[in-house]
């Protein structure tokens, strides 16, 4: 679970993670069980710098190679897959619908293929 508004005492989220990912973090704790507690606490801009490694070494443009840009993305892919708005909105921590549903929107492009592909034009 991850910390949902800072401000709010018990206010928490449920983040789902693949098998693969419990997995690894399993095997983690199991090699180093004195981190098991700092595990998930990393410093944003230790974060952030690994990130924009990351992003310049697969060619991802500067201006999309910040950490929130993963947040956008699985919004989208989400939406996209048929999952419920609400569910990415409490995925995304989201209080007001109408923040998730920014994600929503699509291309006058996109639309007309969605349209074509459904027979509709």
């Amino acid at each position: 679970m991850a910390k949902n508004n800072p401000s709010k005492k018990n206010s928490y989220r449920i983040v789902p993670v693949t098998a693969n990912v419990v997995s690894e973090i399993t095997t983690c704790i199991a090699q180093y069980p004195q981190m098991k507690e700092n595990l998930f606490r990393l410093k944003r801009t230790f974060f952030y710098r690994v990130f924009r490694k990351h992003c310049e070494e697969v060619g991802i443009p500067k201006e999309l190679a910040h950490s929130h840009i993963l947040h956008h993305t699985r919004a989208i892919e989400l939406l996209r897959t048929g999952v419920p708005v609400t569910v990415v909105q409490d995925l995304l921590g989201h209080s007001a619908l109408t923040t998730t549903a920014v994600y929503l929107r699509i291309s006058n492009a996109e639309a007309k293929r969605i349209l074509r592909d459904r027979g509709v034009i």
